[in-house]
């Protein structure tokens, strides 16, 4: 997934502002999913459930997958266990394990509190906003085709608010138009590849859900 990247310090001032009030508008999100995560009194199995998913997103973030023969564009999956973790166990969830992880890899390469601030944001909201997916696709419905399309439609919104939110960061950084911005997703891939990891979301997420009855909201 897109990062704020920069080698700089000192942030231009209408980045900063930008940043600032981006992690701002995270922080709610991410309170607003803890309450009721802590007030939902989960049991062991979920919070199993959780803590797995959890370890799957992070090692997503610090072992981004190679699309390309030569290893030369890399693509990280994390948010496919960001979308699986949504339909298993609840937005709320998905939210705190997307922002967590994300915040925790960044933190452990040691990169600014500013920008891991900024990334733990961008997530929590892009995995928030991803539920919207339930205005088109009915809660109750089931069937693999409603899967199908609950997944690459949550996919496609928490990547395009990512992307967004990171793509106005780079325009403010570099003083261009957003029209004129050219970004990678990621670790050096583009939109295209990101497309072709999402189509193996559908197959993965049909696969967890079958733990639902193990490690689901009972």
């Amino acid at each position: 997934m897109p990062r704020l990247r920069s080698g700089e310090h000192a942030l231009p001032p209408r980045l900063r502002w930008y940043v600032l009030a981006v992690v701002a508008a995270g922080l709610p999100v991410v309170a607003a999913a803890a309450v009721p995560a802590a007030r939902s009194h989960p049991s062991s199995h979920l919070i199993f459930g959780v803590c797995m998913f959890f370890v799957f997103t992070l090692l997503a973030e610090w072992r981004p997958v190679p699309i390309d023969p030569g290893g030369n564009r890399l693509v990280s999956l994390a948010f496919v266990f960001i979308i699986a973790s949504r339909l298993i166990f609840g937005w709320e969830w998905s939210v705190l394990i997307g922002a967590g992880a994300i915040g925790l890899a960044m933190a452990g390469a040691r990169s600014q509190p500013l920008k891991i601030g900024f990334n733990v944001a961008t997530y929590a909201i892009a995995g928030a906003l991803s539920s919207l997916e339930l205005l088109v696709v009915p809660p109750a419905a089931e069937g693999y085709g409603y899967l199908a399309l609950s997944v690459v439609l949550s996919g496609a919104i928490f990547i395009l608010v990512n992307v967004l939110m990171v793509c106005v960061a780079m325009g403010l950084s570099r003083e261009l138009a957003l029209a004129t911005i050219r970004f990678s997703l990621g670790h050096d891939s583009r939109p295209a590849d990101v497309a072709r990891a999402a189509e193996v979301m559908p197959g993965v997420v049909a696969k967890v859900r079958k733990l639902a009855g193990v490690l689901g909201r009972g």
